[in-house]
């Protein structure tokens, strides 16, 4: 008995693997860790605090985080794929996944994009203020 192997019958299998090939290489696969979690809760809360500083490497591969008020410094080192926490009782080094440290590094330079725009409007507010009574004080001159 001679099995033939019709074109359909190549499509589905193609199309079965392949979907099967991409559910395995997808990134919503990956696991997250408690340690990562727990790292997602400290970054999250400490980045969306006003009195903490934030830093970033030109390079644009570390990012440096400190709470001067809870005595947190936070590094982030994106080419180690990997964040400190760092206290003066303790000190963690935890690895993450390039997921979690996407999520991290793009909510920490959203946050540094807004505060730098807050900062500039403050600037351009009082530049035009100043600019009113110059031109008010020159006016009143001629």
């Amino acid at each position: 008995m001679k099995v033939m192997f019709t074109k359909r019958y190549w499509s589905k299998s193609f199309t079965k693997i392949s979907i099967w090939i991409k559910k395995q290489l997808s990134p919503h696969n990956f696991k997250i860790g408690k340690a990562e979690r727990d790292v997602m809760i400290i970054f999250n809360t400490l980045v969306r605090h006003n009195e903490s500083e934030l830093l970033m490497h030109p390079s644009g591969d570390k990012f440096y985080l400190k709470s001067p008020k809870m005595g947190i410094f936070l590094t982030i080192s994106g080419n180690l794929s990997e964040i400190s926490i760092i206290n003066h009782v303790y000190g963690y080094n935890v690895k993450v996944g390039p997921r979690v440290l996407k999520n991290i590094t793009n909510a920490f330079t959203q946050e540094v994009e807004k505060r730098r725009l807050q900062m500039e409007k403050e600037y351009n507010e009082n530049i035009q203020h100043s600019l009113s009574n110059l031109a008010k004080t020159i006016k009143e001159r001629i």
